[in-house]
């Protein structure tokens, strides 16, 4: 909780959060225009947008909760903008007359203020420049804002010009939860409106990922609008009715895996067939992911009534056919090492032959494999020939210890 704390890290990292999604929604809208769009967030600006090295756009965001807030003469936000830009053009790194620099802000600029006169609409640059030379070079400046007072004044004349023409407010802007609502506009005629949360839920997430690839490279490759638009393709391929969504393939347990210490059924199954170690750690992942993404399908509605009932029914189906061959195989009069064997091809079956899809182009492996798993902890199915009466015994002396 950071209520109350000034230090608190809350309103930082809604800002960082807001910034990152506001770049999504407009990368969304301008790589309709702009197929060649390139994004970088953190290299030039918060946010640039180029179709090439030097950037035509260039974003600084500012993200206000608990109160919008005015965007005078003598905002902070207004003039760290400047100062960043105005510093830049003293370095020879920004050119104005080719770059737009926008600004956007939860703040509203307060009337006959510069901000203002720098909309996008019924602007003002010769206005608003004088405005800005009198907050600069006012006879009592506000203290937090003398940086950006002092490099505003150290470009001559004719840079200060060219930096008013290239700025654009845009006040009263969306808040981060009004700015997800924008992307769910931006794509919903990608899937089916009762899946919309969820696309853009795995949209926002693959987009998050790649903000951290691209700021952990020091923002030297940027994000290509062409992958956003490959991205909801994936996605919505996922949402067809002979699909599902794939969330978990690389996920783990947050108790992470032991395969000697976990007492559960189906881990007490593998070890009746005398499962090594490292294949009843994939089975208690398989088992994890497995049961992670069943559980998120029925919260999304994307099962149609009783699909994971018909599901474990194939399931076992399949199981108890291939089971019985084995079983064939065998004998009645089997040892017990005949037996562990054919647990072991059994198991090897569920593994690495069985091709049992929930649906047609849903074909992730662990789906099967995890909900054979699941099955096994219900008993419902099981490796070893005499698996019923096995666990039976091994439950038992277990709860009486």
């Amino acid at each position: 909780m950071t209520n109350g704390n000034k230090y608190g890290a809350g309103p930082s990292l809604l800002g960082y959060l807001y910034q990152c999604r506001l770049a999504l929604l407009h990368t969304l809208r301008k790589t309709k225009r702009e197929p060649g769009l390139q994004v970088a967030i953190e290299r030039f600006d918060d946010v640039s947008f180029d179709e090439g090295y030097s950037p035509a756009e260039r974003i600084q965001t500012k993200h206000h909760t608990v109160k919008s807030g005015s965007l005078s003469d003598k905002s902070t936000d207004l003039w760290k903008t400047i100062r960043i830009w105005a510093e830049e053009i003293l370095k020879g790194d920004l050119e104005p007359e080719t770059t737009v620099l926008s600004l956007i802000t939860t703040s509203r600029a307060a009337t006959g203020s510069a901000a203002a006169y720098l909309r996008s609409h019924d602007r003002d640059d010769v206005t608003a420049l004088k405005l800005l030379i009198q907050a600069a070079e006012a006879e009592n400046p506000a203290q937090e804002n003398l940086a950006g007072y002092s490099a505003f004044k150290a470009l001559p004349p004719a840079d200060r010009k060219r930096l008013v023409r290239s700025i654009v407010i845009f006040d009263a802007s969306p808040k981060i939860t009004e700015v997800r609502e924008l992307i769910d506009e931006e794509v919903f005629y990608a899937v089916d409106p009762k899946h919309l949360t969820g696309f853009v839920d795995r949209l926002e997430g693959w987009w998050f990922r790649k903000v951290i690839v691209h700021l952990s490279q020091d923002s030297q490759s940027p994000i290509l609008g062409q992958e956003v638009y490959a991205e909801i393709h994936y996605i919505r391929e996922q949402y067809q009715a002979e699909n599902l969504t794939i969330d978990f393939f690389d996920a783990v347990p947050l108790e992470g895996v032991d395969a000697k210490s976990d007492k559960r059924v189906f881990v007490e199954q593998l070890k009746l067939v005398a499962a090594a170690d490292p294949r009843i750690a994939d089975a208690i992942r398989d088992y994890y992911r497995a049961f992670q993404q069943r559980s998120l399908w029925l919260r999304e509605d994307q099962l149609v009534v009783d699909e994971l009932d018909r599901y474990e029914a194939r399931l076992i189906e399949e199981w108890r056919r291939y089971r019985d061959r084995l079983a064939d195989d065998i004998g009645e009069s089997a040892g017990e090492s005949a037996k562990i064997q054919m647990g072991r091809n059994l198991l090897n079956w569920m593994n690495f032959e069985a091709d049992i899809p929930i649906r047609s182009r849903c074909r992730e492996p662990y789906v099967q494999r995890g909900s054979f798993h699941i099955l096994a902890d219900g008993r419902k199915v099981g490796w070893h020939p005499d698996f019923l009466n096995r666990l039976q015994k091994v439950l038992t002396e277990a709860s009486s210890k």
